[in-house]
């Protein structure tokens, strides 16, 4: 009894110098990048997150940015990408100030970028909890490993984990045995350790798949904004001035590919900059794809990088990057190396093979604005990029210096196995095969750089990047022609996601030509016969998707694809007034169409109240 009473008075310091703890660490956050960051209140611009249940049944593994081009029907706020890390935050800090969640008795978050840096350190599980939070003392006393006690684990990305997780190793049951962090991790996981403890995982969803499904309890997905109201709201918290926020909401919603990527909160940052800046110095022509974009951000943080930190007037866009180009190509090498081996967070030694160094003043300014540099355990320091878009912006420009340079040994992870490349090999070639290897990938983590790289093939965006690469026009039309014979279905078929990604590098590329062939098949009164592709179904459910006007009638009978083909077909409902979905080319692929129709109504039914009441 006396061990007892003195272990229960032991917890009550322990969770309160536990919350105090939270507090301090996520009550405010730093939002934005280098000169237009600020230091603000997490629960004063924290805006509620859309999560779904994964009704799909299955972890979705693509890259969340094409996640939501693929689905344009779905609301995150928050800085760091889609607002996994800060809903982790916003939770922990709602219990340590006591706003919900009042039935747990302790909350603690553990991220993964932490975790690398112990490798193959040895810890039990109180020493890896003191480790991470070495203010706190008496855990085993506190109660906290005791049958009764209510505690949640945070595991926060799983896909910043340098080691994957192995499930089929021998799993740790004893709170005092000491083992790697990666063992202690898959048995709390599992339950072999603390069975009655809530463990919340994180991660982007291309490493989601790690953990089997048989220790998922529960799926869910953040999205992100659904509305225009909702990311209207989000935009005039954060510019407050009114006039402006009038101003840049109209000019993105022009384009709308850039428009629905708002939905990201950094990316709003980047969009934010860019047309602020093109506002104040009467441009009037805004960028309309993602590489023009990109490439502008880049320029604009040169130009402040300059007057804040070499005290230099402003300067023509190709004598700035000049003037950088060295540390930006080490960085774009950076980009490009860990891309490939699926790292987003970086350490010393990722650096160091890149010839980084950190202490060179050069790169002060850099990392304030286009690469951030964090502090966790003990002063120890990891490093990634503003946002994952911006590394494989980054990892594209590499693609082209190394193309000119002839560095091809650089590119040889693009390269198919039976093709030897020479020093003449042509862009188109290169293109074309960074082309097929991002539809070869399952996760999709290819996706956005191909965007970029194909972008770059654009005389205009290689405008804006003069200084920085010296480009030679080439021809890229047998690209654009492979890419569209992927999406026609002529060598393959491929997923949802890949397909409507192809059709956006096109858009990248400035080819219309497949919209176009798409929008008079669509208006066509009768189609000879030509049966659509699943990526062309793909292709022409996102173009009614995002189109500002909601179509009349979606004549089925018009349309001759397979069952798979309707099915792909069922999310360009929402932009329909009517359909006939009895009659159609395919008989046995309508009565399909029907029933996938049907099963699906529950979800659709709230893109039609979005877009058709």
């Amino acid at each position: 009894c006396v061990l007892y009473l003195s272990a229960r008075l032991n917890t009550v310091p322990v969770y309160k110098i536990l919350k105090k703890i939270l507090i301090d660490r996520y009550a405010t956050l730093y939002e934005g990048t280098g000169k237009i960051g600020k230091q603000i209140l997490l629960n004063k611009i924290y805006s509620e997150l859309y999560v779904v249940e994964d009704w799909r049944g299955g972890v979705n593994t693509d890259h969340e940015v094409i996640q939501m081009e693929a689905r344009p029907t779905t609301h995150a706020s928050t800085d760091t990408g889609i607002g996994k890390t800060v809903s982790v935050q916003k939770f922990a800090l709602d219990w340590a100030e006591g706003k919900s969640n009042t039935d747990i008795d302790f909350v603690f978050i553990i991220a993964f970028r932490e975790l690398n840096l112990l490798k193959n350190e040895k810890y039990d599980l109180p020493g890896l909890l003191l480790h991470l939070y070495p203010q706190l003392k008496h855990l085993k006393e506190a109660g906290l490993f005791d049958d009764e006690c209510r505690c949640a684990f945070i595991l926060d990305g799983l896909d910043e984990l340098r080691k994957p997780l192995d499930f089929k190793q021998k799993k740790m049951s004893s709170i005092t045995e000491k083992t790697t962090v990666d063992v202690l991790v898959t048995s709390l996981i599992t339950g072999a350790l603390l069975e009655s403890a809530l463990v919340w995982v994180t991660s982007r969803p291309a490493a989601a798949d790690q953990i089997p499904p048989d220790y998922i309890h529960r799926k869910t997905e953040v999205r992100g904004f659904i509305t225009d109201q909702q990311k209207e709201e989000y935009f005039r918290k954060r510019i407050q001035d009114e006039e402006q926020t009038n101003t840049i909401i109209s000019h993105i919603k022009k384009v709308k590919t850039l428009y629905i990527m708002c939905y990201i909160p950094v990316f709003f940052w980047i969009t934010y900059t860019v047309l602020q800046e093109l506002i104040k110095n009467k441009v009037k022509e805004i960028p309309k794809t993602l590489t023009q974009m990109y490439a502008h951000f880049l320029n604009i943080q040169m130009d402040t990088k300059g007057k804040k930190y070499d005290k230099t007037l402003h300067k023509d866009t190709k004598n700035l990057l000049e003037s950088n180009r060295t540390e930006l190509l080490k960085l774009a090498e950076l980009a490009f190396k860990q891309l490939m081996k699926g790292n987003v967070m970086f350490y010393e030694e990722d650096l160091r093979e890149s010839r980084i160094d950190v202490s060179y003043s050069e790169y002060s300014g850099i990392f304030t604005e286009i690469f951030k540099e964090e502090c966790v355990l003990y002063q120890s320091k990891v490093y990634c990029f503003v946002h994952l878009s911006f590394q494989e912006f980054l990892a594209a420009v590499y693609v082209f210096h190394c193309y000119e340079t002839k560095n091809l040994e650089e590119l040889q992870c693009l390269k198919p196995w039976y093709e030897e490349w020479s020093e003449n090999v042509t862009l188109d070639d290169l293109l074309k095969e960074a082309v097929d290897k991002s539809v070869e990938s399952q996760n999709g983590h290819l996706d956005l750089f191909l965007r970029f790289l194909l972008g770059l093939s654009l005389q205009t965006n290689q405008r804006l990047l003069q200084g920085l690469l010296s480009f030679k026009h080439s021809s890229t039309e047998r690209t654009k022609e492979h890419i569209k014979d992927l999406i026609k279905g002529h060598y393959r078929s491929l997923s949802t996601e890949r397909s409507i990604n192809l059709f956006l590098c096109l858009s990248e590329m400035k080819d219309q030509s497949l919209s176009g062939e798409l929008q008079e098949y669509l208006n066509s009164e009768k189609h000879s016969g030509q049966k659509l592709s699943l990526g062309q179904c793909s292709a022409l459910a996102y173009m009614l998707l995002t189109s500002d006007e909601v179509l009349e009638e979606l004549d089925l009978k018009k349309i001759n694809t397979s069952s798979e083909g309707y099915s792909r077909l069922i999310p360009a409902l929402s932009k329909c007034r009517k359909t006939n979905i009895k009659k159609t080319r395919n008989h046995e692929a309508g009565n399909t169409f029907s029933h996938l129709y049907f099963q699906r109504w529950k979800v659709t039914n709230y893109i039609y109240s979005r877009y058709c009441n």
